[in-house]
Order: C-alpha cells, then sequence, then structure tokens
C-alpha cells in the first residue's frame, strides 16, 4: 500500500503557491510532484484549513457472518477439512462444478526419454488417484 506524501513537502508547495511566488504548475514541476497533486492540496488547505491527507483504509467487515460463519467454523474443526468434506462446490469458468476440468500437460517427446522424468512420471501415474480421486 502507497504512503502519502510528507507534510512538510505538502506546506512547501502549498506555501509557495499561497504567497504568490508560483503558480500550482510550476510548484509541482519545481517540487516533483503532479500538477492535479498540487492543485488538490491548494484546494484542501482552502476548504479544511490543512494540508494534512485523510484517513487511509478502513474498517472492512468480514465475509461471512452469522449463521454460515458459525457454520463454517464447525466444519472446519472436523476431521475431513477439504473442500469436498466441506460440502463447497469450485467455481471453474461460468459453471459451478465438483472437480476441476484441470489437466496436466503431457510431457515434451524427448523429455519423456529421460530416465529420471520417466520414473517421476510412472510415480505420479501410479498415486494420482489418492490425490485427486
Amino acid at each position: 500500500m502507497t504512503r502519502p506524501y510528507s507534510n512538510d513537502l505538502r506546506e512547501r508547495v502549498v506555501g509557495t503557491v499561497e504567497r504568490g511566488e508560483l503558480s500550482c504548475r510550476q510548484a509541482a514541476a519545481h517540487y516533483g510532484v503532479g500538477i492535479s497533486t498540487a492543485i488538490k492540496w491548494v484546494q484542501r488547505l482552502r476548504r479544511t484549513g490543512s494540508v494534512s491527507p485523510s484517513k487511509i483504509g478502513g474498517y472492512r467487515p468480514k465475509k461471512l457472518i452469522g449463521s454460515w460463519r458459525l457454520w463454517l467454523l464447525e466444519r472446519c474443526r472436523g476431521s475431513d477439512f477439504t473442500l469436498r468434506g466441506l460440502g463447497i462446490t469450485a467455481w471453474c469458468g461460468n459453471s459451478c462444478t465438483r472437480r476441476s476440468s484441470v489437466t496436466k500437460k503431457t510431457l515434451i517427446a524427448s523429455e519423456q526419454d529421460r530416465p529420471d522424468v520417466a520414473r517421476r512420471r510412472a510415480q505420479w501415474l501410479r498415486y494420482r488417484h489418492r490425490i485427486d480421486p
């Protein structure tokens, strides 16, 4: 997350504009800030009497509240803590399905002949049903 410019820089930019030494555009170029930034700082000073930035961020409510939150917490404490065990379906594209339609890409033919790759591929083929039945 970005941080606001320091109050010192804000006061210097706005001070030169308010004293009439430079215009907003000239002050922005001189201090290396955006033109609209300098204009907004001057407007803020005239409106509120301060160049300090307003609050950044704020309160963000929880996504799950009420009975749904309690239901999910209860299910998570159980022994079957998987998406399937929770009864949650996964979104894949535009349709809601229980399984992902993603498949593993096949190897390039030259890679299949390498002994280390062939051994790992054979091992994967033997045990993949345990990972995704």
